[in-house]
């Protein structure tokens, strides 16, 4: 009788960790993470910026990796954010952008694709004193 519990247990516990829900940010498998390399653009007052981005999505969500403004100049920063659904919070620190010698930030919304391939969202820009509003565009492996 002891045999059969335990044997009923095990069976129990392994069905009960296989049915764990599913995947979360971060996990294998999450429709929306966000992962790689990543070349688009950031539009700011109707100029056009060519970026690149390469991102990783951790454990609960956590994003985070390095954005890189390549023209009309060079300017790299530092991409910290949160993605819940598809919605992927995101805020770039950046230093010494040599068109006005001051560090800045952008940060925003982007909507996430299913698969992560492509990012859109409106972003607020702060460099020096100055705030302007931005749209951007990032797609995987363009």
């Amino acid at each position: 009788m002891m045999k059969i519990r335990q044997a009923a247990l095990l069976l129990f516990v392994a069905f009960w960790g296989a049915c764990g829900g599913p995947p979360a940010p971060g996990d294998s498998g999450y429709p929306y993470n966000v992962e790689g390399a990543y070349s688009g653009t950031l539009g700011v007052d109707g100029q056009g910026f060519a970026v690149e981005a390469s991102i990783i999505t951790e454990g609960r969500g956590i994003v985070s990796g390095v954005f890189r403004v390549n023209q009309p100049v060079e300017i790299v920063g530092v991409i910290d954010g949160t993605l819940l659904g598809d919605q992927l919070e995101i805020m770039i620190d950046y230093r010494n952008n040599p068109m006005t010698g001051c560090d800045g930030t952008v940060g925003g919304t982007a909507t996430v694709s299913e698969g992560g391939g492509v990012l859109t969202g409106s972003m607020m820009i702060t460099d020096c004193t100055d705030q302007l509003s931005g749209d951007l565009r990032l797609t995987r492996g363009s």
